[in-house]
């Protein structure tokens, strides 16, 4: 189950901006991971943070990520991006394949506050 929060989650997605839409991911009613939507354009910048995995949780979040694809359509994006800043993570890839990203490449990316 996705359900919309109204703030960013307490010890999550630090250093990210406020613009980001705040979503936690349920399983048996409880959070087993957090979920943020940047609009950049007709893009969906999508961050995922996980509180916890099982197998079960991995089939959920299969449904999740129909909801979560659903809610950046309705937006008006055409194109969800999801990204890692750690570019040494073997397993990223696989995780992302199973939500229907293809081809996964890590990037570099760099920042600068003016």
């Amino acid at each position: 189950m996705v359900k919309r929060l109204e703030n960013k989650p307490e010890g999550y997605f630090k250093g990210s901006a406020d613009n980001f839409m705040w979503f936690g991911l349920y399983y048996k009613k409880e959070i087993y991971a957090y979920a943020a939507i940047e609009l950049l354009g007709n893009f969906a910048s999508v961050h995922t943070e996980m509180v916890r995995w099982s197998h079960s949780i991995a089939r959920m979040m299969k449904i999740d990520w129909e909801e979560i694809k659903f809610i950046c359509k309705s937006l008006g994006t055409v194109e969800m991006i999801a990204s890692n800043n750690n570019v040494d993570d073997k397993r990223w890839s696989k995780f992302i394949r199973l939500f229907g990203f293809t081809e996964p490449k890590p990037i570099l990316v760099s920042r600068q506050e003016i």
